[in-house]
């Protein structure tokens, strides 16, 4: 008996997936319960009319997330009550510009969580965080906070936050 092919959605395919909005992403995370999803070096800034980034209440199959090295552009950013899978989530040196980036109510897999390596030049909002009790590593570790910096949940794991610069306490 041969394993199934792991499904992963990158590159203009995840793209188009996305343009398509929540409605048309959640259906095929329902089809597609465990996958990867990789939006690692897109530059969203290009991609937008309005320079908003909007994933709000989208949620991601179980498997890895990464938007490692992703652009978001200069305009707000919103994971706002997004749901990751129960995977990595990699945001590893992602470049978030002087808009507000938004993962209040933001609901994180078991496993893992990255942060590293970012600089965050407008405010940054991980308030209220969901399921934080489950994840095993949660790293902020060298990022830069620039503006506000919130961060709240109930975290089964210490958040690293090792080297992290924060402008206004």
């Amino acid at each position: 008996m041969t394993k199934p092919e792991k499904i992963i959605l990158k590159g203009d395919e995840a793209i188009e997936l996305w343009k398509k909005g929540k409605d048309a992403w959640n259906r095929w995370v329902e089809e597609n319960p465990v996958a990867d999803v990789i939006f690692k070096g897109v530059n969203f800034g290009t991609l937008t009319k309005n320079g908003f980034v909007g994933f709000r209440e989208y949620n991601f199959p179980a498997g890895k997330v990464d938007f490692s090295e992703t652009h978001f552009g200069e305009g707000n950013v919103s994971f706002t009550e997004t749901h990751f899978g129960e995977g990595y989530v990699n945001f590893s040196k992602a470049h978030f510009g002087g808009g507000h980036v938004n993962f209040s109510k933001a609901h994180f897999g078991e496993v893992l969580v990255w942060f590293a390596n970012i600089s965050f030049l407008g405010n940054a909002d991980f308030s209220s965080l969901k399921k934080c009790d489950e994840v095993t590593i949660f790293s902020f570790k060298n990022v830069s906070f620039e503006k506000t910096f919130s961060l709240s949940g109930d975290f089964g794991c210490v958040v690293d936050m090792t080297g992290t610069k924060t402008s206004h306490h």
